[in-house]
């Protein structure tokens, strides 16, 4: 298989989180053509990415630093036992840390975040969502 892989934060777009949409189209169908696949691949996770290329069905995704990846209609994901989940949850409110919860569908914030955080990290999961206690989360959690 013949590809090209690009980091999307600072790399693919621009300081504005832009890109320039008719010269990749052009660059894109030609890759098409000579069957070469386009792989976003990112820390951010898999929902966002897409939507920076929601016209295109066939792109590869290896969203959330390698622990998922999208690949036509296959879609893997390294996860984190329940019970880990919970115990470092836990550490990390204890101790007042900052953090997001990245599961196969969905992000999670804790309801204590600050207001500056919150503010930071939107624009990389627009539709985070806030949880009370680790029961909350029943979802599978993507191993970073």
């Amino acid at each position: 298989m013949k590809l090209v892989a690009v980091d999307m934060d600072g790399t693919f777009l621009n300081d504005n989180n832009e890109y320039d949409e008719v010269r990749f189209k052009h660059i894109y169908d030609k890759m098409l053509h000579n069957n070469i696949r386009f792989v976003v691949a990112s820390s951010n996770h898999s929902s966002y990415l897409k939507y920076f290329f929601a016209e295109y069905n066939d792109i590869i995704y290896i969203g959330a630093n390698g622990a998922s990846l999208e690949l036509d209609d296959i879609k893997r994901y390294k996860l984190i036992a329940q019970r880990d989940v919970c115990t470092a949850i836990t550490r990390l409110i204890d101790t007042n840390y900052e953090f997001v919860v990245s599961t196969i569908n969905n992000a999670f914030i804790h309801q204590t975040a600050s207001e500056s955080y919150r503010r930071m990290i939107q624009p990389y999961y627009p539709d985070i969502k806030v949880f009370t206690v680790n029961d909350d989360i029943d979802e599978c959690i993507e191993n970073y």
